[in-house]
Parts: structure tokens; C-alpha cells; sequence
């Protein structure tokens, strides 16, 4: 079954897709950081104070929407174009058992060989080869549709068919598309600590002339980072 294919190899990308350790545990001290400025805003009115900790809000909140590109599951999109594939080639040898019988009863040696499939042959073909297998089978098929009433074929089985293409062909790329985004999202969130770790340097200088108040403190300690990669006790990394 292809699905296994695709499972294995979504499954082995899926570790390089998402947020190290690190980045995980950096995040996790800014949004402890953006919540002591949010906790001492009435004392951090300055104009320098209010921008920089807007500049955070819209970071984080950028980080947060890449981790959720990054997170999105990719099994799913695979298991739609393999149960839109099954349909498909299912309504295919529908109409290819019946159109081969009339083809052998009118001694029709051309349009017998040319529906010459089979649902494990279908199967094994490539994405896009199998769409344009189908849509070849469905014209086929249309062009004597007239002659298949006494077969059990009817325009609403051809249009069956032609239906559940339309559902499997989008579906033919869209692995691969989620496997982009993702890679994308991985690749977008280097520039983007790079941003946090720099607003967060404006902060520590601007804290620095709080010194004389419990924000002071408070903000020293939210910055600290908590390493949870292991198990056991967490230990601190120094601000970074």
C-alpha cells in the first residue's frame, strides 16, 4: 500500500520539523519575561518601555504561529489521497469489468485492450500517472457509454468517476505541500529567535534603570532559562 510509504517517510521527517530543545525552552522564558511586563505596566510607561515590549508581543506571537505550522500533522493529508485514491480507482474498475465484457462480445479488440487494468496495476502507479490512467479510463468509457445500458453502466456511473478525480487530483501534491510549509516554518523560526533574542537585549538594557523596584527582580528571574530537555531536575542556563 502506498499509505505505508507515505507514513514512513512523513514519520522520518517529522523529528527535523519541529522546535528544538532550545528554542522551545527560549520561548518559554520570553513569554515568562512578556508576562512580568504585562504584570508592571503601569510602571513601564516610558516611550522606549512600551515599544520594545510591543515588539516582544509581535515576535512571540510570530514564533507561536511558525511552532504551529511547524506542529501541524501530516498523516492526515496523506490518509485523504489515499482513501480518495482507493475511491477513485474503485469507480475506474467499475466501469472497466462491464466496458471489457461488451468489448469482448462485439469483438472490439481495441477498446479491450486499451481498459487493460486492474485495481493492484492501478495501484501501483505513480500519483500523477494515475490521474491521467483515470480521467483516460472515464473518457473511454464516456465514448461508449451509449452502448453499456444492457451492462449495467449508466452516465451516472461515468459521472461518479469523474467526481472523484476532481476529489483525488488536488490531493496529489498536497503531502508534499504540507511537508513545504513545515520545512518552511522550520527555516523562518532561525531569523525569528534571532528577533526575540534581540528585543529581549533592548529590555535588559531599559530594566536596568529599574533596578530600585520589584519589577527589577522580577524581570532578572523570568529571564532566566530553564533547560527541560532531560529528565530529572531542570537546571538554568544563563540568559542568552
Amino acid at each position: 500500500m502506498k499509505i505505508f510509504n507515505i507514513l514512513g517517510a512523513l514519520n522520518h521527517l517529522k523529528t527535523f520539523y519541529q522546535m528544538t530543545a532550545r528554542q522551545e525552552n527560549l520561548l518559554s522564558m520570553a513569554k515568562a519575561a512578556q508576562l512580568t511586563l504585562t504584570s508592571f505596566k503601569l510602571l513601564l510607561t516610558g516611550k522606549a518601555f512600551t515599544k520594545a515590549s510591543k515588539d516582544l508581543d509581535n515576535i512571540i506571537a510570530a514564533i507561536d504561529g511558525l511552532a504551529q505550522a511547524q506542529s501541524k500533522k501530516l498523516t492526515g493529508t496523506a490518509q485523504d489521497k489515499e482513501q480518495a485514491e482507493d475511491a477513485a480507482i474503485a469507480a475506474a474498475i467499475k466501469l472497466v469489468g462491464p466496458t471489457r465484457s461488451y468489448a469482448l462480445e462485439e469483438k472490439n479488440n481495441t477498446l479491450y485492450a486499451a481498459l487493460d487494468y486492474t485495481p493492484n496495476g492501478l495501484k501501483k502507479l505513480r500519483d500523477t500517472t494515475l490521474s491521467n490512467t483515470l480521467t483516460l479510463i472515464r473518457d473511454t468509457v464516456q465514448d461508449e457509454i451509449d452502448n453499456l445500458a444492457d451492462y449495467e453502466l449508466l452516465p451516472a456511473d461515468v459521472n461518479q468517476l469523474t467526481t472523484l478525480i476532481s476529489l483525488y487530483a488536488p490531493l496529489v501534491a498536497a503531502p508534499r505541500a504540507a511537508i513545504s510549509v513545515k520545512a518552511a516554518a522550520t527555516e523562518a523560526l532561525v531569523p525569528a529567535f534571532d528577533e526575540l533574542n534581540t528585543t529581549l537585549d533592548k529590555l535588559d538594557g531599559l530594566a536596568e534603570a529599574k533596578k530600585d523596584t520589584d519589577f527589577y527582580a522580577t524581570y532578572q528571574s523570568a529571564r532566566i532559562v530553564v533547560d527541560t530537555r532531560g529528565g530529572g531536575e531542570d537546571e538554568e542556563e544563563p540568559k542568552v
